[in-house]
């Protein structure tokens, strides 16, 4: 059993969880690239300016930035991944493969971009510890569901074809089947929030001097993590996207879609504002459904709650083996967790380090010195050594226990050679 709300090990979940998120200094950054975007789409030689005239024409994120659980990517380097949809009424006889390609010849020369890569859905334009992937979706075509369309697949190798999504839809669904936290809960997390976020992206000054245009329509990137997303589903959630992104680092198989991820999240929800209690209810559901599919002998299947033709699992997994590493991965993640619970703190930190990473193991004992420094002379809050369980040090007894800071929650990877 895994213990409630009131687990130190829920801290140090919260701690993590917070480093790995953009800083209000990265979300401005990212906003101001996102609405980069469209000003390069709009310009006069752009072939996409008078398409971002239309009815249908709209720019907005998509995935793990529109629902708000976009974290660091990358195992060995920091790096946001950050999603957006370019939404057209697409000329009849353009063809898949052009489409891109004439996006990619478009965002080519993206202001403060390192590098861009031509995709097979997407075109990514790379800076420094930052991706932006522009996928254009068509609206024409007789769809009655707003801001469902087709993306366009478009491999090196293979068929060229178009793909029936709605990452619109997907993000609305998703924020409204999250629960309400706690207000300890949110405040709680507001103060981690400004204890631990880190500053990573930089404004490149070719960026500060483009000049902003307002042609089309365009939606504001959500709020990071508003009131109503900062609840420990959705932090359980980055948690397991953290994890993965190490656990698959080196394997050869490839992870899951985040998407796929964040549907099981939706419909995993449990009453406990412990963020391990979400964590074991994710890893918990994702893997008795692999199971299942495996015992079936057939693939997982998922598709869009909002949009049944949009498929989730379209390209992932490929075999039983890519469901069964999966199942793996939730299965330790979650042992892991469960045996941290009842260590002492050091050992806890030592869990959470070899889970999501070094960096992120420092800044959990970096930040633990600090709080603790700034409490030296409060006595009041005690960690009890082999259950890792906060209490009050009138209710310890013995010479088992050390002074750990004061929180606001009453709550073995192989190396690719």
């Amino acid at each position: 059993m895994p213990p409630d709300q009131n687990s130190a090990l829920d801290d140090l979940l919260i701690g993590v969880a917070t480093y790995l998120e953009p800083s209000d200094n990265d979300r401005s950054v990212a906003e101001n690239r996102y609405r980069l975007l469209k000003e390069v789409l709009e310009r006069e030689t752009s072939p996409f300016r008078d398409l971002l005239d239309g009815p249908n024409a709209r720019i907005y994120a998509q995935g793990s930035v529109a629902t708000s659980t976009v974290i660091v990517n990358g195992a060995e380097t920091d790096r946001f991944d950050v999603d957006a949809i370019v939404q057209c009424s697409f000329p009849s006889d353009w063809t898949e493969d052009q489409v891109l390609d004439l996006l990619y010849s478009t965002l080519e020369n993206f202001p403060g971009a390192v590098e861009v890569e031509r995709c097979t859905r997407c075109v990514q334009v790379r800076f420094a510890y930052m991706h932006l992937d522009v996928t254009p979706l068509d609206r024409n075509g007789p769809i009655h569901i707003e801001h469902a369309g087709e993306i366009y697949h478009s491999p090196d190798d293979g068929i060229s074809g178009r793909v029936p999504a709605n990452p619109f839809g997907f993000s609305l669904w998703y924020r409204s089947v999250l629960g309400q936290p706690s207000a300890s809960f949110e405040e709680g997390i507001a103060e981690r929030r400004v204890q631990g976020m880190v500053d990573r992206l930089r404004q490149d000054e070719a960026e500060r001097s483009f000049h902003i245009l307002a042609d089309a329509e365009q939606d504001d990137l959500p709020k990071f993590l508003p009131a109503r997303l900062d609840v420990p589903q959705a932090i359980a959630l980055k948690l397991l996207k953290r994890f993965l992104n190490r656990y698959y680092a080196d394997l050869e198989f490839k992870r899951p879609p985040s998407i796929y991820l964040a549907k099981v999240s939706g419909e995993s929800a449990v009453s406990s504002d412990s963020v391990l209690t979400n964590v074991m209810a994710l890893t918990s559901n994702i893997e008795s459904r692999l199971l299942t599919a495996l015992k079936a002998g057939r693939r997982v299947f998922e598709s869009n709650p909002t949009y049944e033709p949009d498929i989730i699992t379209d390209r992932w997994p490929k075999s039983a083996r890519d469901m069964e590493v999966l199942a793996s991965a939730c299965r330790r993640l979650s042992e892991e967790l469960s045996i941290a619970a009842h260590l002492e703190l050091k050992k806890m930190v030592d869990t959470l380090e070899r889970l999501f990473g070094e960096r992120v193991g420092k800044h959990v004992r970096d930040e633990i010195k600090s709080r603790y420094d700034n409490r030296a002379g409060d006595k009041s809050t005690r960690v009890q050594l082999g259950t890792g369980l906060v209490m009050p040090a009138i209710g310890i007894r013995g010479p088992d226990q050390i002074n750990i800071p004061k929180h606001n929650f009453h709550v073995g990877i192989r190396k690719r050679k």
